[in-house]
C-alpha cells in the first residue's frame, strides 16, 4: 500500500531495493566500493518533520490541528477563487504521499538516504 503511493508521490516509476541498485550497478560494470544507509545512524528518524503525530512549534502545520486549519484554509480560499480550481485535490494528495512516506520509513519500505559510492 505505501510503496506505491511513495513511488506516485516521489514521481518514481518503481522503487528497487537496495540489493537490486547494488546488482544493476555490478551489472553495469561499476565496482561498488562503499554503501550505507545513513538514515539508520540518525538520533531521529529522517521522516519527523512529515509526521502528523510529532508535535512541535516549527513544526505546527503538519500536525493534525495544523493539517486541519491548512485544508479548511485552502477549501476558503478556491471557493472564493483567491485559490486555483484543484487546490483541495492537490493540498489532500501532499498530506497523503506525506502520511505514506512516514509509514514507508517507519517501517523501512524505502530508505531515505543510501549513498552509493561506484
Amino acid at each position: 500500500m505505501y510503496v506505491g503511493e511513495v513511488e506516485l508521490g516521489n514521481g518514481l516509476p518503481d522503487i528497487k531495493s537496495m540489493k537490486q541498485c547494488l546488482e544493476a550497478l555490478k551489472l553495469a560494470g561499476f565496482e561498488v566500493i562503499w554503501e550505507k544507509g545513513v538514515a539508520s545512524d540518525s538520533p531521529l528518524p529522517w521522516y519527523l518533520p512529515l509526521d502528523k503525530c510529532h508535535f512541535s512549534p516549527s513544526n505546527f502545520r503538519v500536525t493534525a490541528t495544523g493539517r486541519f486549519i491548512t485544508r479548511n484554509m485552502v477549501k476558503a480560499l478556491e471557493f472564493m477563487g483567491l485559490a486555483p480550481e484543484g487546490s483541495q485535490r492537490v493540498q489532500a494528495f501532499l498530506e497523503k504521499i506525506a502520511d505514506a512516506l512516514v509509514e514507508g520509513g517507519r517501517y523501512v519500505i524505502a530508505p531515505h538516504a543510501y549513498p552509493i559510492s561506484p
